[in-house]
């Protein structure tokens, strides 16, 4: 049964080859509305009834590399953007700054936390953290740079950071912003935090 090929690129050599493995085939009944039932998928486990927000901002900054002059920015959902603002214009003066250049991680981790647990207690609003940029750090990236964005993020007393001006350090050090008693505005709203 030679047919002649519809047009195609098919050469007639490679329709006759189709034709003959089609040869002992027939075509299927038309069907409609039929539903394919799909096999249930078991719920996937779940670690009690919450997933742990602390769970996911780990897992999150594992996969965060930065760069080394890579400009960290951070505010506290719910802050007005002009606390950012202000913040990156230096309208916040500056009270204590701590330089971790030459520190392993697991020391500066420990000084990061006792610098910001003073300031906190001496009511300070804004302080300076030098980390450096990490253009000595090896393949691994700015270490203590990545170590200051993801403790400060957590940090229950930070409410925002940026990357200091180019004077000040520029992306080798952060200008963070502390809760006070004083308030912060927050959505064009001043309250206590």
């Amino acid at each position: 049964m030679s047919q002649k090929p519809p047009k195609t690129n098919l050469s007639k050599e490679d329709y006759q080859l189709f034709l003959e493995a089609m040869a002992d085939t027939r075509p299927l009944a038309l069907m409609q509305n039929r539903h394919i039932q799909r096999p249930k998928q078991k719920p996937l486990p779940r670690k009690g009834k919450k997933i742990h927000q602390q769970e996911l901002l780990d897992h999150a900054d594992d996969i965060a590399e930065l760069r080394t002059n890579e400009q960290l920015v951070f505010l506290r959902p719910g802050l007005h953007k002009q606390v950012l603002r202000k913040l990156r214009r230096g309208n916040y003066q500056i009270e204590d700054e701590i330089d971790l250049h030459g520190l392993t991680q697991q020391h500066a981790e420990n000084l990061i936390l006792e610098f910001i647990a003073h300031a906190v207690h001496d009511q300070l609003k804004c302080i300076r953290i030098i980390h450096g940029k990490g253009l000595r750090s090896n393949n691994s990236g700015p270490v203590l740079k990545t170590l200051c964005n993801h403790l400060l993020r957590r940090h229950p007393a930070v409410i925002a950071f940026v990357s200091a001006k180019p004077a000040d350090g520029g992306s080798g050090a952060l200008c963070v912003l502390l809760k006070t008693s004083t308030g912060i505005e927050s959505n064009g709203q001043s309250h206590q935090i």
